[in-house]
């Protein structure tokens, strides 16, 4: 794997913020960079464009809650509503979320 120039910077900031976004082009890097900071650490990664990934998020308090102590990877993300409103309660203060998202959008 190639090493990415903004992997010390994304961990950096993953400890000092509540959510991090990673945007860039298609084919950027973004899901890469992603998983190699998910490789070591607690986290849990979903693909917004995976129908699996979205059904478990039916119910996503109940779902994510089950996940506090790690970090979250919400990947293609163009958010419904209620992805903001738990991104907003859910990492206030905490250093664990990230998502991702084409700068296209």
């Amino acid at each position: 794997m190639i090493p990415r120039r903004l992997h010390p910077l994304l961990v950096e900031r993953l400890d000092q913020f509540p959510a991090v976004a990673l945007l860039g082009p298609r084919q950027g890097g973004k899901t890469t960079l992603a998983q190699t900071v998910a490789a070591v650490r607690p986290s849990l990664y979903l693909d917004l464009e995976s129908e699996p990934d979205r059904v478990k998020l039916a119910e996503p308090e109940l779902y994510l809650a089950e996940h506090e102590d790690k970090l979250v990877i919400l990947d293609d993300a163009i958010f419904p509503n209620w992805v903001l409103a738990f991104r907003q309660k859910r990492c206030a203060g905490s250093g664990r979320c990230s998502h991702m998202g084409r700068a296209e959008y």
